[in-house]
Order: structure tokens, then sequence, then C-alpha cells
């Protein structure tokens, strides 16, 4: 498992709000990003799509877009107490930080690690994530969710057959 702090590249195949273990530090997690909140102005500064809150660990995670034709990056951030966040111009709690946000960070060595030294969100999350799909589109989505059910309980009655004694 690589513990180091430095960005790296996000794992293909991941969508947003996994939970399978990932990241720089454990307990980080993956997905797709969306263009920074903010232009990436210097070495120190991270912008992306924030993806994971971890309210105990106080660390996040960011997914930023690559360089033009290579894969986004994941990183993990501790984020200390004494942090400065902000949303147009408001200061925040770490808790009040929501996974889907567009955010910019500049970061710091304390202490051998790379942590956030500020955080500036964009605001809310993404509106391609946030709305629904189209009515229709749910419709099918939610008939096929009821065809998978019954095959599933259909399935698993199968194998309670053969299971029993006879």
């Amino acid at each position: 498992m690589d513990l180091s702090l430095r960005p790296r590249p996000a794992p293909a195949g991941n969508a947003p709000g996994g939970n399978a273990s990932g990241g720089n530090v454990p307990g980080g997690n993956p997905p797709a990003g969306n263009p920074p909140a903010a232009p990436v102005t210097g070495p120190n500064t991270i912008a992306g799509k924030l993806i994971r809150v971890g309210l105990t660990e106080r660390e996040i995670v960011i997914i930023s877009p690559g360089a033009p034709g290579a894969k986004e990056t994941e990183t993990t951030l501790l984020v200390p107490s004494d942090v400065k966040i902000t949303r147009d111009q408001k200061t925040l709690k770490f808790e009040e930080l929501k996974t889907g946000e567009q955010v910019t960070i500049h970061t710091e060595k304390r202490d051998e690690h790379l942590v956030a030294a500020t955080i500036q969100s964009g605001g809310q999350p993404s509106a391609a994530a946030a709305m629904p799909p189209p009515p229709s589109e749910n419709r099918r989505i939610e008939k096929i969710r009821q065809a998978l059910k019954i095959a599933d309980w259909f399935l698993q009655q199968m194998d309670e057959q053969r299971a029993a004694p006879k």
C-alpha cells in the first residue's frame, strides 16, 4: 500500500461515492472529476472535485483533472484544525464541506506531511450530479430494478430447493 501523500492517478472504473479503500492515506476513497473550481496557480495548489470528507480522520480526497491526455489525479490531504475554509467569502466549518463540491486547496508541508493550508469551496455540488434523470428514464430504470429483484428472488428459491434435503 502506498502511504505517501503525493498525488497519484485515480484508479480506472471508479464511480463517485465509491467505498473502496484507496488514496494516499489509509481510508482514502476514489471517482470521476469535473473541471476545477478555479485555475491551478502554483505547485502548492490543488483544484478539483471533493469526493470524500473524512470527519473523524480530518482528511479529504480530491480528484483533479490530469494533463491533457492523462488520467485524473486523486489526492488525499489531512486537514489540520486551524485551516481556514471558505465558500463565497464566508468562513465554514470542516463539517460543512460536502462531497461533489469544486474546491481549490493551498497545501503546505507540516511534519513531513502534505496538508491543507486553506480550502476554498466553489459552492454547490455539480449540477449534473444533483439533477435526476428525465422521468421516462427513471421509470425504465425502476422497471429493470424490479425485474432484477424478481429474478434474484427466483434464483434464491431455486438454491434453497437444491440445498434442502429430499
